[in-house]
């Protein structure tokens, strides 16, 4: 799990099925505690990854010729950027929408209930 961060593929590397696994942690907290520590290390070395795709870049062949690269460029990823920045600083980076003011809705299903002349105040 640490490797992959799938289940199934741990599972298949441990020579169990992927329910197998399942049950197993719903029985065993000790295995339960193994498994979140292996996938939070799984998380913390894609998020290295992110960072480094983000910050540092991928060099990347850049026009081919007789089937040779022409050059290099490093290429940086702004969305990975943003949901770095976003999940670091939510405060200050997480989308803003501020609902002001009261929501007041009518909900009407054709032909279910629904007058076709305005009828008067029951009394």
């Amino acid at each position: 799990m640490a490797a992959t961060g799938n289940v199934s593929l741990s599972a298949k590397a441990a020579g169990i099925g992927r329910t197998a696994a399942y049950e197993e942690r719903a029985r065993d907290a000790r295995f339960a505690a193994e498994w979140d520590e292996a996938h939070e290390s799984f998380l913390d070395k894609a998020e290295q990854e992110a960072f480094r795709r983000a910050l540092r870049g991928v060099r990347e062949p850049a026009g081919w010729y007789q089937g040779t690269p022409g050059g290099y460029v490093q290429r940086y990823s702004d969305t990975l950027l943003i949901f770095l920045l976003k999940g670091g600083r939510p405060e200050k980076y997480r989308d803003n929408v501020n609902h002001t003011g009261e929501v007041v809705s009518r909900v009407v299903i054709a032909g279910v209930g629904v007058p076709t002349q305005p009828q008067p105040p029951e009394e």
